[in-house]
């Protein structure tokens, strides 16, 4: 069997099919794309010669083993901050055009934005795509037609595209004009080590995301053991996220470990010691991971029951006091 499956199409190919739908795995960062990367692409499609393509990337998927409705799930591994953008804003130009001319819009609805299969109470519609917990109200919202108001990045992304400047045919160059590299990797196995062979020409990734990738990668050969893993990383990554996840996991192995960890050498380091060890080892490490996680937590936020350690704390804080790594 191959270890992928890969073919460049266009966004038409890759979206006009009426039995796949896609959604964000729970070990994936949510949205995170700022105008800086809207303009970006709106100003590459806008200033595309005729006929020319543009190229978007790849994106890779594992096929899911549930079955929902008889529509094709996949878990989208890479490419899901421009999927999920693009759907947006073909979400605005169908909101755009719906006014003067509702059958084009809802061909763009029916075709590109929804998958319809037939269930035991008749016609079934989903969405293209789903996101994650952080992201998907707001998301599915916005590909129903009814946006709100809030800030949140993926409003702020649609009410952009919205109300910026280009004519109403354009969804039909973002369709036919924007390629990508499909990539089937037909497990999470492949998927991750696809992830690290990019790396290694060149992609640039945070330490916490190629650890992620490492761990889970190895995690992935016993699904159980692989399942629990993301549980751990998820709840260890929210403890840490705004506190810096690469200096938490410096600091953790400096504390577990012999040896010297520096930020730039963590992933080379972290492998080094995981590299030989059984799936139930990299899932024993995200587990201490985690429950050192809620320790750093409660330090940082001077969280603990014992109000005079809460108290000592807060008095380094005062006299502002930092670690020498």
């Amino acid at each position: 069997m191959s270890f992928i499956e890969a073919s460049e199409i266009n966004l038409h190919e890759f979206l006009d099919k009426s039995t796949e739908i896609f959604k964000l795995p729970l070990y994936q960062r949510p949205y995170a794309w700022t105008k800086d990367q809207w303009t970006d692409l709106l100003e590459d499609i806008l200033s595309l010669p005729k006929d020319d393509s543009h190229f978007f990337g790849a994106i890779v998927v594992v096929p899911m083993k549930i079955n929902n409705h008889g529509l094709n799930s996949y878990h989208v591994i890479d490419g899901q901050q421009r999927l999920a953008t693009i759907l947006i804003w073909l979400a605005a130009l169908r909101d755009r055009i719906k006014e003067n001319d509702k059958a084009l819009s809802k061909h763009i609805d029916t075709h590109f934005i929804f998958s319809e299969t037939w269930g035991e109470s008749g016609s079934i519609r989903q969405a293209k795509f789903e996101l994650g917990k952080y992201d998907n109200e707001d998301f599915k919202r916005i590909l129903e037609g009814n946006p709100k108001d809030k800030v949140h990045p993926i409003n702020s992304c649609y009410y952009f595209f919205k109300n910026s400047e280009y004519s109403n045919d354009l969804w039909q160059v973002i369709l036919n004009n924007i390629h990508i590299v499909h990539i089937n990797a037909f497990n999470h196995f492949n998927a991750f080590k696809l992830f690290e062979t990019l790396n290694d020409r060149g992609l640039e990734l945070s330490a916490a995301d190629l650890i992620k990738n490492f761990i889970l990668m190895r995690a992935s050969m016993k699904e159980d053991i692989f399942n629990k893993s993301i549980t751990e990383w998820e709840e260890m990554y929210e403890k840490v996220r705004d506190k810096g996840p690469v200096k938490f996991i410096r600091r953790f192995m400096i504390s577990n470990y012999k040896g010297n960890f520096s930020e730039s050498r963590l992933y080379e380091n972290v492998r080094n010691k995981l590299e030989d060890k059984e799936p139930t080892e990299f899932y024993n490490f995200t587990c201490k991971l985690n429950s050192s996680a809620t320790i750093y937590k409660k330090i940082f936020e001077s969280s603990f029951e014992n109000n005079k350690i809460n108290k000592k704390l807060n008095e380094l804080k005062i006299i502002e006091v930092s670690t020498l790594f």
